[in-house]
C-alpha cells in the first residue's frame, strides 16, 4: 500500500516536472523571438533613421540650389531692368534731342538765317556741319527764304552698341519774302551717336514714302 502511494506521489511529482520543463522552453522560445523582434524593430527604425537624413540632407541640398537660382534671377532681372530703364531713358533723350536738332535745321528767318549754323552746332557731328555749313559758303543771306517746323515724328529703328537709328516726318512750312506759307513734308533716315550725343548721319529720302518705312 505504500509502495502504491509512493508511485503515485512520484507519477504526479514527474508530471508537475514535465509540464514545468515544458512551460520554461516555452518561455524561453517566447523570449527568443521577442529579442529577434525587437533587433529587428532596431535595424527597421535604424533603416528610417537613415532614410531620414538622406532626405534631409538631399533636401538642404535643394534647398541651397534653389536660393542659388534665386539670387541669380534676381542680378538678372535687375540687369534687365536696368538696361530696359536705360534704353528708354535714351530713347526719350533721342526724341528730344531730335525734335531740338530739327528745330535748329528748319526754324530760320532772313534776318536770324545767320545764327542757323551756332545754332545747329549742338547736335550735328563735325561731318554734318561740314556738309551743312560748306566752308567759304555765306551764312548770313537765307534768299529772302523763311521757314518753319511744324511737327517732327520720330520712329525708332534700332538701337545697336552705341548707335540710334530712325526716321523722321519732319512737317514744315516755307516761304519767299511776302508770299503765302507752302506745306511740305519730308523724310530723313538719321543716326544718333550716344556716346557723343551728336547726329552722324541724316540722309533725306524725300517727300514720297509708305509704312514699310517706318517699320
Amino acid at each position: 500500500m505504500k509502495k502504491q502511494k509512493l508511485i503515485k506521489f512520484l507519477s504526479i511529482v514527474l508530471a508537475f516536472a514535465g509540464v514545468g520543463g515544458y512551460w520554461l522552453a516555452q518561455e524561453k522560445n517566447d523570449l527568443s523571438r521577442e529579442q529577434i523582434a525587437l533587433k529587428q524593430q532596431e535595424q527597421v527604425f535604424k533603416d528610417q533613421k537613415n532614410d531620414q537624413k538622406q532626405f534631409i540632407s538631399e533636401l538642404q541640398a535643394s534647398i541651397q540650389k534653389l536660393e542659388k537660382e534665386k539670387v541669380a534671377l534676381q542680378k538678372e532681372n535687375e540687369v534687365l531692368k536696368n538696361n530696359d530703364a536705360s534704353e528708354k531713358g535714351n530713347i526719350k533723350q533721342f526724341n528730344e534731342f531730335v525734335n531740338k536738332a530739327f528745330h535748329a535745321l528748319f526754324d530760320y528767318y532772313p534776318d536770324t538765317y545767320s545764327e542757323r549754323k551756332n545754332a545747329c552746332e549742338p547736335y550735328l557731328s563735325k561731318e554734318l556741319m561740314s556738309q551743312y555749313f560748306k566752308e567759304g559758303d555765306s551764312y548770313g543771306d537765307s534768299n529772302g527764304v523763311s521757314s518753319e517746323l511744324e511737327k517732327c515724328s520720330l520712329y525708332t529703328k534700332s538701337v545697336q552698341n552705341d548707335k540710334l537709328e530712325g526716321l523722321v516726318v519732319a512737317e514744315y512750312q516755307n516761304k519767299i519774302g511776302y508770299s503765302s506759307w507752302n506745306k511740305a513734308m519730308n523724310v530723313f533716315q538719321i543716326t544718333y551717336d550716344l556716346s557723343s550725343k551728336k547726329l552722324t548721319d541724316i540722309q533725306n529720302l524725300g517727300s514720297s514714302f509708305n509704312g514699310s518705312l517706318l517699320k
